[in-house]
Parts: C-alpha cells; structure tokens; sequence
C-alpha cells in the first residue's frame, strides 16, 4: 500500500512539474480548418444557422463557432453541422462531445472510432456516437428518438478522433516548440427514429463527410507544404 502511494505521488509530482515547465508565451499555429460551411456540395445545400446563446456563454469569449443545417438535394435526408474553433486556451474552448450529450438529454449508446476512405489515398479518422433522447416539447413531446453522431479534430497539420492524442500533441507542442495549435472540431449529426437503421443514417452522414471534406480543410497544410 506504501509503495503505491509513493509512485502515485511521484506521479503527480512529475506531472505538476512538467505543468511549470511550459511556456508562458506561445507561437500560435491556426488550425488547418476552413472556417465555414459551403453553401452547397454535389448532393447537399446548406442553409447558415446561429449558434445559441448557451453555447456561447458555455465556451471561452475568443471560440469560433459555425453552424448550418445541410438538406440533401434530392429531400431524403437532413444533418446538422457545427464546427468550434479554439481560441488561446483550449480546455476552455473545445472539448469532445461526449461530454455535452448527458447535457442535452442524450444518452451514448455506442461508440466506434473509425477512418473514413475518402478516395484519393485520403483517409480522415472519426469518431461516431449513437444516442438516445425523448422530445423535451412540442407536438412529439416524450417520444423516444436516437441521433447519430460523426466528429473529427483539426490541428495545424493533423487530423485526429482521438481526444487524448489531441491533448497529448498539444502538450509536446508547447514544451518542444513553444507553439500552440489553434484546434477545431467538426461534428455532424442526424436524429432518427428507433425504427429506423441506424447504418442507414451512418452512411448518409459519411457520404456528405466526403463530399465536405475537401471544402473544410486546407489540404496543402494538412500535407505538410
């Protein structure tokens, strides 16, 4: 018992160490993401939305936020859209969604990291979640419905699924090179009914990933030129 209580605390004395080390001025390095939805792809129009008070108040004062509705041209299918850029202090101005679904009623019941092939030798690694909430009001008020979920990170010249891998290249960042990265998210979503497929709603939300893929990210940054 001892002796696990002295590596534990050893532990946290390195990681409180390391914490002293970092700089206290960055270089900051922007996000390779383009901060704005297309009005349309080959399959899908978008239409801008505002983003609601709440989430603003919710995140730090610099954050970026975008958010837009996307019908698919033919009338079959809607996805919501939201993208946050990070401002100075990224704890406080991104985090993974998985975090705020609990606040909006919904409970998680799957997860899946997945790396989506998007032609080209592209690939861009994501993260779906499928959920389940009732309506909170309105006509449907305490029905049961399910949502699914795709979301990805954008750093200077990274893409990630992976929160911890975000955060753990954000914190080399700083202590090797003194930079920070200005990182964005996007995610996509669907709400749907239990009846409905859930795989059949996922490939909806990819096949509009790939064709927004292109639209969303500065590619020659993202290539390293």
């Amino acid at each position: 018992m001892f002796r696990r209580a002295l590596i534990l605390n050893l532990v946290l004395a390195a990681g409180l160490g390391a914490a002293l080390l970092l700089p206290t001025e960055y270089a900051v390095r922007e996000s390779a993401i383009v901060p704005a939805f297309p009005e349309s792809t080959e399959h899908w129009a978008a239409k801008a939305k505002e983003v609601s008070e709440t989430v603003k108040e919710t995140l730090a004062k610099d954050t970026g936020h975008r958010r837009a509705t996307f019908y698919k041209k033919d009338g079959t299918a809607r996805v919501e859209a939201f993208m946050v850029i990070s401002g100075a202090d990224m704890n406080a101005s991104i985090h993974r969604p998985e975090r705020c679904f609990p606040a909006q009623g919904l409970t998680i019941q799957k997860t899946e990291a997945m790396s989506l092939d998007l032609g080209g030798n592209r690939r861009l690694p994501v993260k779906m979640l499928d959920a389940q909430g009732r309506v909170k009001e309105g006509e449907y008020a305490g029905k049961t419905y399910r949502q699914r979920a795709y979301y990805w990170f954008v750093g200077h010249d990274s893409l990630t699924n992976d929160h911890w891998e975000r955060t753990f290249k954000d914190i080399s960042d700083r202590l090797r090179t003194g930079t920070n990265q200005r990182w964005a998210y996007v995610m996509l979503s669907m709400n749907y009914s239990r009846e409905a497929d859930g795989e059949v709603v996922g490939r909806e939300i990819e096949g509009l990933i790939k064709e927004l893929y292109p639209h969303l990210h500065k590619l020659d940054q993202l290539a390293g030129d």
